[in-house]
């Protein structure tokens, strides 16, 4: 069911996000035993003003919320060289946001919207996993939120120039971040505006003064 997959999707993002040991992260399970209010926070239909307020009784910094509006499936059976054999495609389509709490400031807002034929779904599914529907269906939300981990990373923890010398520029973070031969582009910090409609703040990108590769990771 969409519950069910929501459910999924939550605890594999947080997994995502804990094991990049950049934060910690509180879900939905530990606000309600904090807090008391398991109803409230298991019905998923949490009111905007309520989560913010639930996210600053417990003193964290950034409140993730999102929607998923369609993970759709289908099948269809196709003979190839005399052997019928099941083809899948598959959509997965949800929205989200993030949201810095001591300012109510939209960090990002995005939406992950992709459509799987069945030679990608072939390239990107262990072929073990293609022959069970839980397991296939596991394996696709698994490239949703690993995706949308790294972009929230992205955003949350951007990677900055922390020095110039000698013609070489020096990130603030390497590791698994970044690979050799990568190329970035480089914007100054840019500034803030007010979405009329929320009230909430938003962060623009200044202009781009330089594009950046990679030729050398450190841990």
């Amino acid at each position: 069911s969409s519950t069910e997959d929501a459910s999924r999707l939550n605890q594999k993002l947080i997994s995502e996000l804990t094991q990049a040991r950049k934060f910690r992260v509180l879900d939905r399970e530990y606000m309600s035993e904090f807090l008391g209010e398991q109803e409230l926070l298991n019905s998923g239909d949490v009111p905007m003003e309520e989560s913010l307020r639930l996210g600053q009784r417990l003193g964290a910094d950034f409140l993730v919320v999102g929607t998923i509006s369609q993970f759709k499936v289908d099948e269809k059976e196709k003979e190839v060289l005399g052997t019928m054999r099941t083809q899948r495609e598959a959509t997965i389509n949800f929205d989200f946001r993030v949201i810095e709490l001591a300012t109510q400031e939209v960090r990002w807002s995005n939406t992950f919207n992709e459509r799987f034929d069945h030679r990608r779904l072939r390239e990107l599914i262990p072929r073990k996993a293609q022959e069970d529907q839980f397991q296939f269906r596991e394996a696709l939300l698994n490239h949703a939120v690993h995706a949308t981990a790294t972009e929230l990373l992205d955003v949350i923890f951007p990677i900055k120039v922390v020095s110039v010398e000698a013609g070489e520029i020096y990130l603030n973070q390497g590791g698994i971040r970044v690979k050799q031969g990568e190329v970035f582009d480089v914007f100054t910090a840019g500034r803030k505006v007010v979405d009329p409609d929320t009230g909430l703040k938003i962060r623009l990108d200044g202009p781009q003064v330089a594009t950046v590769k990679i030729t050398r990771v450190m841990p």
